[in-house]
């Protein structure tokens, strides 16, 4: 598949912004990194047989971004608004490429699909994905995504942003009608499962219970209609349990792959295959499994003592970081969604939740007043203690 040009990009970044005084280490996530990277080398060096030395160093770099954070820290609010607006932009994009391709043909609607050279398309992926089967039109990609499952999960996570932050409903609106033409369940999971979650935490049951009635009558409505969009939502929803599908093979199989091969041998199932070795695995699994989930891939090639390790270290970067408690939550489920090496969801990790806001193991508040406050004055101090005293 290559190196995507975002993880070399994302090492400059990191780099620069230390030698420019732009970006400090974390202390504590930092020690978390170097045991967690201890652990992985560690055992594959012990376990004394051959492993990808490429795939663990690309591991390490991938993930050294997440003990930084910036110097000094930026206006957190006007940050989550940008995003909201790029992410406005996107999915208005993705609206306009969705529609212009019944009229102007798939073409014109998929410019950088259609007429970029293959030698500067990313490889491996569905940027150009038929809305089902023999469908003439396609999934909405928003143009400049490189799958519609990436371009509904960004829009999803916005999402989120918006309701945690201005909640203004012609905004929701348009992202949520973007997600729809994107045909992808992975956005709609996150969806699914984040709104509902923000609406209970802000007291808004009148608004959840209308919404759950409202998405109801329309399921229903379109179901006896026989439209055909919604046809395409029931047969991807189906995918967990189809062994052909997509779906199957990045969130079912791999528990097929630790049952024919990790589970019989307990020295494998502590310390793993070794790195690199799930896609040759792959190969004689007795069902579809994909190689790039990070749950799967972690168990299997590093055993559950590296894969402790590894999501130790994950726990301690998102319990350090001061971002709102359900957007680092949606952010480990758009993690969980993609693939290890993908740089997708690191680099929303990276500006949402860890490079822009302040490290406080007690969890503050992100969108608090960061002013320090002064100590209180010595008359006040002996007035309180005495209080304390009495």
């Amino acid at each position: 598949m290559g190196i995507s040009i975002v993880i070399p990009l994302i090492s400059a970044a990191s780099a620069l912004g230390l030698v420019a005084g732009k970006m400090v280490v974390d202390v504590p996530r930092f020690i978390a990194y170097a045991i967690a990277m201890s652990v992985l080398w560690g055992t594959q060096a012990l376990r004394g047989e051959s492993f990808s030395v490429l795939s663990l160093l690309m591991l390490s770099v991938v993930h050294f971004p997440y003990v930084l954070r910036l110097n000094p820290l930026p206006d957190y609010a006007r940050l989550l608004d940008w995003f909201v607006k790029l992410a406005l932009v996107v999915g208005i994009l993705g609206l306009v490429q969705f529609s212009a391709q019944f009229v102007v043909g798939p073409g014109p609607a998929f410019p950088i699909e259609s007429y970029m050279p293959s030698q500067l398309k990313v490889a491996l992926f569905n940027p150009f994905t038929h809305l089902q089967y023999g469908s003439p039109y396609y999934r909405a990609n928003g143009v400049v995504m490189l799958e519609p499952s990436f371009f509904s999960q960004f829009l999803a996570v916005a999402m989120v942003v918006e309701m945690l932050t201005r909640m203004r409903w012609a905004v929701l609106a348009t992202l949520i009608a973007a997600i729809i033409v994107s045909y992808s369940g992975t956005g709609l999971v996150l969806v699914a499962v984040a709104v509902p979650l923000i609406l209970m935490s802000k007291g808004r049951w009148d608004v959840l219970i209308v919404g759950a009635a409202a998405v109801i009558l329309v399921l229903v409505a379109a179901s006896f209609a026989d439209v055909v969009f919604v046809r395409v939502f029931f047969a991807r929803a189906g995918e967990f349990s189809a062994t052909g599908s997509s779906g199957f093979a990045r969130f079912v199989g791999g528990f097929y792959l630790f049952e024919q091969f990790l589970w019989p041998d307990p020295l494998r199932t502590l310390f793993g295959f070794g790195a690199g070795t799930v896609d040759d695995f792959k190969a004689l699994a007795n069902v579809p499994v994909s190689g790039t989930s990070i749950f799967f891939k972690m168990v299997f090639e590093f055993g559950l003592v590296g894969a402790t390790a590894y999501f130790g270290f994950l726990a301690c970067c998102f319990h350090r970081s001061r971002a709102p408690g359900l957007l680092k939550f949606v952010l480990v489920l758009t993690y969980a969604l993609g693939g290890i090496y993908i740089p997708f969801s690191h680099a929303l990790v990276f500006g949402l939740v860890l490079w822009p806001v302040s490290a406080d193991p007690r969890g503050s508040a992100a969108l608090a007043d960061e002013t320090p406050r002064r100590p209180p004055s010595p008359e006040k101090f002996d007035k309180r203690l005495s209080e304390v005293s009495a």
